[in-house]
């Protein structure tokens, strides 16, 4: 094991896998019972809900954070009632999530748009994971939340269509409280309908 891995070990930048948590106890000639207790708990905490600390003042840096959690992780049960989770977000989606979570709840930016840029990045990067076939994935979000038009027009029907997309790997299931095809239909008309009243 590498000295920096040891460092970021130690100052709680990652958090150690039960294999790890075996090698360093050895290392410091723990007896056998000691190193099954401290693997026990490694793997506890690897499956245990996490929550982020708070204080968070740039969003990129949150994606990268949570990847580094979700790259350790070989199941997600996501239930998430406000906003489509960031794992199944279309671009716009994630940056219409982004730019108001940046604006309301960080600390501003010196450069927002740029700010926001990257986060999105970042989050688009996160969805990487979804194709990993040893990890298992479950997402249930309700009926509300794919009815809520968030930001322009065209953003919910590419965001439904992303949808669709990401439940065709064997790993990942998503399940909505209805079905997405009439809500498609129905953002589809509304949008056409904008358009020729626009145009």
């Amino acid at each position: 094991m590498s000295q920096a891995k040891i460092s970021k070990i130690e100052t709680g930048s990652v958090i150690p896998a039960p294999a790890d948590v075996d090698v360093l106890a050895r290392a410091l000639h723990a007896d056998d019972a000691e190193v099954f207790r401290l693997v026990m708990l490694a793997e506890s905490r690897r499956n245990r809900v996490q929550e982020l600390p708070p204080g968070r003042t740039d969003a990129a840096i949150w994606q990268v954070e949570i990847a580094q959690l979700e790259a350790a992780a070989s199941t997600f049960r996501v239930f998430q009632p406000a906003v489509v989770s960031g794992l199944l977000q279309a671009s716009e989606y994630a940056r219409t999530v982004l730019a108001r979570v940046q604006s309301t709840v960080m600390d501003p930016p010196v450069e927002p748009d740029r700010a926001v840029a990257e986060a999105v990045s970042g989050r688009m990067r996160r969805q990487e994971v979804l194709t990993d076939r040893n990890k298992e994935f479950r997402f249930v979000m309700p009926e509300t939340l794919l009815r809520f038009q968030l930001g322009r027009a065209d953003v919910m029907p590419a965001q439904l269509n992303r949808l669709r997309e990401v439940a065709r790997p064997d790993n990942v299931e998503r399940e909505a409280t209805c079905d997405i095809e009439p809500l498609l239909d129905r953002y589809r008309r509304h949008y056409l309908a904008l358009a020729a009243a626009q145009g």
